[in-house]
């Protein structure tokens, strides 16, 4: 009996117990919960990507900005004749040819005022004038230009005599040489015709015009 007495009243204090302790604690909602673990969330990096320009690329940014840049009309004309002038100097697919120096050589009628009368001697001035002007043409070289005039006496057989410069000649020492050498060159002329066979010698004067680019 006592054991039995003893049991009633442990469970009897512990159900008090409870109801004094719990039942106030529920009806007031201060139960507290279990705490929950909460994992950190990780923030996620962000990835930048940068791509390198290339030269070429940097080189293209460069002509687009230097062609949005407007261009003054008259730096635009300077600049078109620059190049058109360069085109015209410069031919790489094309190699312009040199300019060949023009070379001609003339001579003027000037026979003796006192044997122009003459056709003998006319016919005769005539044919020495055409020798010397073909070995002119040959001897020039078109260096210099100018009007060279010569002086010589021919002898009854065709052989030069003396020969000499008037003072009124072009001032070229090049070109005096060549018309006196071009006058040795191109002599022994023709003897005499027989209508002036009698003659010791014949005077002629040509003036020897020689003409460059």
């Amino acid at each position: 009996m006592k054991s039995y007495a003893y049991a009633s009243f442990s469970l009897s204090f512990l159900t008090h117990a409870f109801v004094i302790i719990c039942i106030p604690s529920f009806a007031s909602g201060r139960i507290s919960p279990q705490p929950v673990k909460v994992q950190p969330v990780r923030e996620k990096s962000e990835v930048k990507i940068t791509l390198q320009k290339t030269e070429s690329d940097k080189m293209q940014e460069l002509m687009r900005e230097v062609s949005d840049i407007p261009v003054l009309p008259y730096i635009e004309d300077f600049t078109q004749k620059l190049i058109l002038e360069d085109m015209k100097v410069l031919s790489l697919d094309k190699p312009q040819p040199a300019q060949e120096r023009i070379r001609e050589v003339a001579i003027a009628d000037m026979p003796d005022k006192n044997l122009r009368k003459l056709p003998e001697y006319m016919d005769y001035y005539q044919l020495i004038r055409t020798k010397i002007a073909k070995t002119a043409q040959r001897l020039y070289d078109g260096e210099d230009g100018g009007t060279i005039f010569v002086s010589f006496t021919v002898l009854p057989d065709g052989r030069l005599g003396d020969v000499y410069l008037e003072e009124n000649s072009a001032k070229s020492k090049h070109l005096r040489e060549v018309a006196v050498e071009s006058i040795h060159e191109a002599s022994p002329f023709p003897s005499f015709p027989k209508e002036l066979a009698k003659r010791s010698s014949l005077p002629v004067s040509i003036p020897i015009n020689f003409k460059n680019n």
